[in-house]
């Protein structure tokens, strides 16, 4: 008993002292800098299931779409501090995006599915077209992308496109039948919706361009996506907040 208690006030007498060194420590001009405040989006989402399967708080469909989402804002876009909070006694999911100002691209990655396939079909089809699940033979999907290859940026024509490469054993399958389909079409579905439906020119091995984008944010959105596995299960959305610090810094000032 009487080891147990001087052991708090030792405790206590070191903490008084270090805090005592610090505080003198600023008296002298050494004064910690206060953090600086930076922009941050904040996105929730519901995931939302078949009928006949549990969606709810920690339930399986719950777990493996949360996991998703936060691979997909740290991996995708690229913020390894990202974050989650639950809203609505954990019904919705919050993901906040700490030094990210782009809300329309946060929401964009957030809540896309980004299941991407590329689907034969024979004749070219419209972009915005959607097309019915297994309606067509699919070739590839966007599992078989090499994350590290995906990247956006603006052509020398100033046009947004997106470039890519496949990987493993699918590269060499890529490469074989755009060879022996040149003159024909590839189309690319995301979410069964056709966003590339173009001729194919030459045997493709190596890197691949997207070049129908109406923004390079929209590029952006899909490099995201294809960074990441697809959410295992769609979402839609709950809540947006933006905080904007040199618009807190001036409301503070008033």
């Amino acid at each position: 008993m009487i080891t147990r208690r001087w052991r708090l006030p030792a405790l206590w007498l070191t903490l008084c002292l270090t805090l005592a060194w610090g505080l003198a420590g600023c008296a002298q001009g050494s004064a910690i800098s206060p953090a600086v405040p930076t922009p941050e989006v904040s996105v929730g989402v519901h995931v939302q299931c078949p009928t006949s399967q549990d969606c709810g708080y920690m339930s399986s469909a719950w777990s493996q779409t949360m996991t998703a989402l936060l691979a997909r804002a740290r991996h995708g876009l690229d913020v390894p501090n990202a974050y989650v909070e639950l809203l609505d006694h954990g019904d919705a999911i919050q993901i906040s995006l700490p030094g990210v100002s782009n809300q329309q691209l946060a929401v964009s990655v957030l809540t896309t599915q980004g299941v991407v396939q590329f689907i034969e079909v024979g004749r070219p089809l419209t972009v915005g077209t959607r097309v019915a699940a297994d309606q067509y033979p699919i070739l590839f999907t966007g599992a078989q992308i090499d994350p590290g290859s995906v990247s956006a940026m603006q052509s020398e024509s100033n046009l947004p496109i997106m470039n890519f490469e496949f990987q493993g054993a699918a590269r060499a399958a890529f490469a074989a039948y755009t060879r022996t389909h040149v003159g024909g079409y590839l189309t690319i579905t995301r979410d069964n919706v056709v966003i590339e439906s173009s001729p194919i020119q030459r045997e493709i091995d190596g890197q691949c361009t997207i070049t129908i984008f109406t923004s390079i944010s929209d590029a952006w959105a899909l490099t995201a996506e294809l960074k990441s596995p697809p959410l295992p299960y769609p979402v839609t959305i709950v809540s947006v907040t933006t905080f904007d610090p040199s618009r807190a810094v001036a409301e503070g000032a008033t």
